[in-house]
């Protein structure tokens, strides 16, 4: 499996780890595994570190992600992360189709940047378990 998903309970996080091989059926499973653990969690936020992955994506495919997670409201609600290696192609391209649908997505090549952003204030959905009022 391609993707390690685990639970940062410490900061509240799901921090996914993406290994080897990625197509389009990997990133469907992934999808698929981590809905659940958003609703268990109450996690709005997700880190996708990429650094370790061979991204084997069709511009057709990066295209057809954002819809497919927009398929699952918890998971297109969330804001999410994308962690990769500097010159990886796509991820521009993914963060823009994200953003055309109105998700909350960036993807950066530095590690404190991508928490930081994570974790700011700007546009952070909060699902009704982190709701205090």
């Amino acid at each position: 499996m391609p993707f390690d998903i685990k639970y940062n309970a410490e900061k509240k996080y799901i921090h996914v780890y993406a290994r080897g091989e990625i197509d389009l059926p990997s990133v469907k499973r992934y999808i698929q595994d981590v809905v659940p653990i958003i609703k268990e969690t109450g996690s709005a936020c997700i880190l996708i570190d990429g650094r370790e992955a061979k991204i084997l994506l069709s511009a057709m495919d990066i295209f057809a992600i954002p819809r497919a997670e927009a398929a699952e409201p918890a998971l297109s609600e969330t804001r999410r992360a994308l962690l990769t290696k500097p010159g990886v192609n796509g991820s521009d391209l993914f963060e823009m189709a994200s953003q055309s649908l109105k998700q909350k997505v960036r993807s950066f090549i530095d590690f404190d940047e991508a928490i930081n952003w994570l974790f700011s204030d700007t546009d952070r959905p909060v699902f009704p378990a982190e709701n205090t009022d």
